[in-house]
This record gives structure tokens, C-alpha cells and sequence, in this order.
């Protein structure tokens, strides 16, 4: 068990773009500031994404702006291309995050375009964040099950994950997007994304590869089951955990 845990909440993003009715920004801002006061370190507040396929984000610009910022917590934005990058920037984000999946069929199904064509978007993404010195975070969604496809093989979802960190990301979140994994097959999968990605030994790749302190030991969370799917950062060694609970039955990333 990892001696220092951070948790990563992604509920007001993760969970609030699912709600059917619109909620107003204040409210999402006052829900961000709860949590900062709960002493979280890390919170996903918004995705800067085209309101036209996510209008329940519509506000991001505006949400950011109104939240109380808390020095020692970090806000962090979704972003899926260029443009979200230079909008969440412009918001003030801490750090963004990148989001691919492991299975092509989810990749064109969810985001319309394959899985190496979604790779390739986050190229310029990630050459304009090494400019501004703004983390990124990478996101790999359906690593061991895809609703389209069935069962994803490990070196499916390792291949993405070494492309990710290849381009510079700070971090990998695993996500079993319909929580269908069982500890074994999560096991198999995070041996071989540490094989395929890093071929070093699992303690010293930990230690190598943590630019920030606690890398690689931050659960997702999303409060009160708003979480739109099961997602899971620990060390790779050790990701056999419960999934959270779907919300509604919603996929991530967000749903065109």
C-alpha cells in the first residue's frame, strides 16, 4: 500500500457534465469552493470543450473565474485540443488534462476520429504546455473493457499510455470507463503498461518517472457518485481497486 495518497477530484467536471438540467455557474463555483475547503490538493474544476457537444460546460470560463482559490490546491481543466488549451490558459488552469482511449472503436464512437488521430491532436497541445511550463495530466480511457469491442488487450492501453508520457505528460490515469475489470485482468494490464512503457523494474520506474511528489499515488475520486466513470491513478503496480460508481450509466470523456 502506497504510504502517501492524494486524491485527484474530477466530480465537478467529470460528474456536473452529465446532469441533464443546466446548473448555474455560481452553484458550480460554490461547489468548487467546498471542496477546497475540504483540503483537497488537486480538483478537475471544468473541460474546455465545444459548448455545442457539451452544453452543460458551456460556462467553463465563467466557473473558473468565480471559484475561491486556495494556495496549496491545484485547478485543473480538461482540454481537447489546441484551442481548449490557449481558452484554459487564458482562464487561469493550474495544469489540463489530455484524454484517449485504448480501444478504437470507443475513440471513433465517442470523439469521431481513431485512436493514433487522437494522439496526434495532443502533439501541439503538449509542445504549447512545455512553452507556458503547464502540467499536463493524460488521461486512457476502456483499458481492459470497451463497450464496442469487449475486452481490450494490455498492450492496447500500455501503447497509448507510452505515447502520452512520450509527449510529455506527468501522469497517467488508467480508467476502466464501464467497470467491468476484475482485480486480475487490472493487474495484468498495469504489469504490462510498466513493461511496455518504461521495461524497468516497478519501484524504480515509480521514482523515476514521479516529476511532482505523489505521482502515480492519486485516486480519482468523484464525490457523491457524480463521476461519469470508474478512474484510477495509483501506481500502475498496484491498480486492482474497487471502480467508482457510473453515474446514469455516462461514459468519459465527453460524449459527442
Amino acid at each position: 500500500m502506497a504510504e502517501h495518497v492524494t486524491i485527484f477530484e474530477t466530480g465537478p467536471r467529470d460528474g456536473l457534465q452529465n446532469e441533464a438540467r443546466p446548473i448555474p455557474a455560481a452553484q458550480k463555483a460554490r461547489l468548487v469552493d467546498l471542496l477546497s475547503e475540504c483540503g483537497l490538493k488537486k480538483i478537475e474544476v471544468t473541460s474546455f470543450v465545444s459548448p455545442q457537444w457539451v452544453p452543460q460546460l458551456a460556462d467553463a470560463a465563467e466557473v473558473m473565474a468565480a471559484i475561491r482559490r486556495h494556495r496549496e490546491t491545484r485547478y485543473t481543466a480538461l482540454i481537447p485540443n489546441l484551442k481548449g488549451f490557449a481558452a484554459a490558459s487564458a482562464a487561469g488552469a493550474d495544469e489540463v488534462a489530455v484524454f484517449a482511449s485504448a480501444s478504437e472503436g470507443f475513440s471513433r464512437k465517442n470523439i469521431n476520429c481513431s485512436v493514433r488521430e487522437s494522439l496526434e491532436r495532443f502533439e501541439p497541445v503538449l509542445a504549447a504546455a512545455r512553452e507556458r511550463e503547464t502540467p499536463v495530466r493524460g488521461y486512457v480511457s476502456c483499458v481492459t473493457d470497451c463497450p464496442y469491442e469487449g475486452a481490450i488487450s494490455p498492450p492496447q492501453a500500455a501503447h497509448v499510455a507510452e505515447r502520452l508520457l512520450a509527449m510529455g505528460c506527468y501522469e497517467i490515469s488508467l480508467g476502466d470507463t464501464i467497470g467491468a475489470a476484475t482485480p486480475q485482468r487490472r493487474r495484468r494490464g498495469s504489469s504490462s503498461c510498466w513493461s511496455n512503457c518504461w521495461g524497468a523494474p516497478r519501484p524504480r520506474v515509480s521514482r523515476g518517472i514521479s516529476m511532482t511528489p505523489g505521482a502515480w499515488r492519486s485516486p480519482t475520486s468523484g464525490f457523491a457518485s457524480l463521476k461519469g466513470c470508474g478512474c484510477l491513478t495509483r501506481p500502475l503496480a498496484d491498480s486492482a481497486a474497487v471502480p467508482m460508481r457510473r453515474a446514469r450509466g455516462a461514459m468519459w470523456p465527453p460524449k459527442r
